[in-house]
């Protein structure tokens, strides 16, 4: 049987291979990732080293020439004090001929449409941009500070190296006075598209102000810790290669005069990256490979002949004529080895398991004859049996009718007796809502009772309060009287005194003015004295109705009062009645109830027995129909007995098979 690529070896040497990849190619990215950073460390280390050695040797050199002072290649002597006041003269001047070029370029159509970028997103022109400029110091640093800057142009990775001039105009910041002459060319090779060279060629960048944003932020760095780092796209023989701007500040004479500025092409290095990344790739892949190799030999030696030691075994097992004294040959104590070990335990097991079925094969022959004849003797009984079996069913069924006709009797009288009982109920609950009236209206007549004589001891309050205001009317009646009388004496009175009055003369005629005007009063009172005594006569005999009608409903009362005592004592006597007819209502209620209970229990016994009745004779005939069964198994247990034999001897041929001894 060939596995191939599917054994357990070549998938393990799969697995392995694609984990080993997994691993290798970690520690390769983490390796192309160091490898990078280290070559980018190092250019940057380059680039640190140069900027401040050169930043450091031109300020040295510059602050000794501001004590001693220098003298120019034509023998003219610039004084320190005068070289420190146009070092920092930041005024800058555009060169004329500068100016006619810049004229000539723009009439290219192509160039003139190209614009640059200035620190806060201005554009202008580029030919704006290139123009050039004079300065104050350009002798001096051409002169001192140039073959510095080309002093220190060893390294192929520096593109340039120069130094940018800081002003507080932010037009004019950038500027460089002098450029290293390997980047910017004097001589033939620095002829451009339109045919200039030397100063005013267009790749001659000296005297030129560098503004945009990498430029400004050179020189208006004023950082001395340390260099720094800007990075853009540059392009360079048209490849465009990222850049370092690596710049640090320049200090004279404890002033910020710009910064040194240079740039390293990252060209090279990406090369060394990708050189280290291949030699990386290379030792990973020849290590994976070594591995791989290692690992397939010690497979194949250690797991895969023991493995194939196994599957003999088990095909072994799985042929038709399987040798069950074989066993593995097992060495070691590793998993496969256990494995071998509880193979040969299962080969044993499997050895002892047969010589056992063989030898109940036999024996499961034998019974089967010894069965075949109990087969015969149990169909013999049960035919016996039928026969009793029914005839028991017979009485059984003759009992179950019997019984039938009692419990028919008996629920015809347990449904009178609950009738009856019903009946009775109702009756109870009649007589109970009877005496809950009776009880009620013997309440209502006592309350009645009392409302009764609240009424009469408020009638006579009543009749007491007339009599007294009867009294009253009468003395006010008689209190009007005198009133009158008295008015009419005054009238009298004041008549008589305007009669003397009249007799005085113009002497009495204020008092007969007074005496009028008593006269009047005094009729008023007499007037208004009979208005009263015709109102006290109609109170009078308002007073008497009252009276007549108080006395009428104090008789009415008292009448009243009989009545509703007869009506209590009444309802006294239907309350005690009803008490008396409820409690013997109840009794009837409770033993009729009783009655019907005792009549379901019997009537349940009998249907109890009618049903036993009908069990048993079901039960009869089933166990007819169980006997008739019997004798259908007894038949099969013969079929089965005979049909055991051959598969015992069946079995027997099959386990011949198998190599036991």
């Amino acid at each position: 049987m060939k596995i191939g690529l599917r054994s357990l070896t070549n998938k393990f040497m799969l697995v392995m291979a694609a984990a080993l990849m997994v691993v290798i190619s970690v520690i390769l990215i983490y390796e192309w990732r160091v490898t990078r950073i280290t070559v980018e460390d190092q250019l940057l280390a380059k680039g640190r080293e140069l900027a401040l050695s050169l930043a450091h040797t031109l300020e040295h050199i510059t602050e000794q020439d501001l004590i001693t002072g220098v003298f120019l290649q034509d023998g003219t002597k610039w004084e320190g004090s005068q070289l420190k006041t146009d070092l920092f003269n930041d005024r800058l001047t555009v060169n004329s001929e500068s100016e006619q070029v810049a004229e000539k370029r723009r009439q290219d159509a192509s160039y003139a449409e190209k614009n640059a970028v200035l620190y806060n997103g201005k554009t202008i022109p580029l030919s704006q941009y290139e123009l050039k400029y004079d300065s104050a110091y350009d002798r001096y640093t051409d002169y001192r500070w140039q073959g510095i800057i080309d002093s220190f142009l060893t390294e192929e990775n520096v593109i340039y190296a120069m130094a940018a001039a800081y002003s507080e105009n932010p037009e004019f910041a950038g500027y460089i006075a002098t450029h290293n002459s390997v980047y910017s060319a004097m001589n033939d090779q620095s002829t451009d598209t339109w045919g200039d060279t030397g100063f005013l060629s267009q790749d001659y960048r000296s005297n030129r102000i560098f503004n945009d944003q990498t430029g400004y932020n050179a020189v208006t760095n004023m950082n001395t810790d340390d260099v720094y780092l800007q990075k853009y796209d540059r392009l360079i023989d048209g490849e465009i290669v990222e850049t370092w701007d690596v710049s640090y500040p320049l200090t004279i004479d404890g002033k910020h005069w710009g910064s040194v500025r240079v740039a390293l092409s990252k060209q090279n290095a990406d090369a060394l990256i990708a050189s280290e990344r291949g030699k990386s790739l290379l030792q990973f892949g020849g290590l994976m490979l070594v591995v791989l190799v290692i690992l397939f030999l010690l497979t194949q030696f250690m797991v895969g002949r023991k493995l194939r030691t196994i599957v003999r075994a088990a095909v072994n097992l799985n042929s038709s004529e399987a040798d069950l004294t074989y066993r593995i040959e097992n060495k070691g104590n590793d998993e496969i080895t256990l494995l071998g070990v509880e193979i040969n335990r299962f080969i044993e097991h499997m050895q002892d398991l047969m010589r056992t079925i063989r030898y109940n094969a036999v024996s499961v022959s034998d019974y089967a004859g010894k069965l075949s004849v109990g087969s015969h003797q149990s169909r013999e009984l049960s035919s016996q049996l039928a026969s009793t079996v029914n005839e028991m069913a017979i009485g059984a069924e003759n009992q179950a009718d019997g019984a039938v006709e009692v419990a028919r009797s008996m629920e015809d009288m347990a449904t009178s007796v609950g009738r009856i009982a019903f009946s009775s109920n109702i009756m109870a609950e009649a007589s109970s809502d009877m005496l809950a009236a009776a009880e009620e209206g013997h309440e209502k007549a006592n309350n009645a009772v009392g409302q009764m004589e609240r009424l009469g001891t408020a009638t006579a309050a009543i009749s007491r309060v007339i009599g007294q205001l009867n009294e009253r009317s009468s003395e006010i009646q008689e209190m009007a009287g005198t009133i009158a009388a008295i008015a009419n004496q005054t009238n009298l009175l004041a008549l008589n005194a305007a009669i003397e009055a009249a007799h005085a003369g113009e002497y009495g005629r204020g008092f007969a003015v007074v005496s009028g005007e008593v006269r009047k009063l005094a009729e008023q009172a007499s007037n208004h004295a009979g208005h009263i005594a015709e109102t006290i006569n109609e109170v009078l005999a308002l007073t008497a109705d009252a009276v007549g009608a108080v006395n009428t409903g104090e008789q009415e009362m008292e009448q009243g009062m009989r009545i509703v005592h007869e009506l209590k004592d009444s309802f006294d006597t239907i309350w005690k009645e009803s008490r008396q007819v409820t409690l013997q209502i109840q009794d009837v209620s409770a033993s009729t109830q009783e009655m019907a209970a005792g009549s379901e229990q019997v009537s349940a016994s009998v249907d109890t027995m009618a049903q036993v009745a009908k069990d048993t004779s079901v039960h009869a005939a089933q166990s007819a129909a169980d006997t008739e069964h019997q004798n259908q198994l007894a038949e099969e247990t013969l079929a089965l007995a005979s049909s055991v034999n051959e598969l015992s001897e069946e079995l027997r041929r099959s386990i011949e098979r198998f190599r036991i001894e």
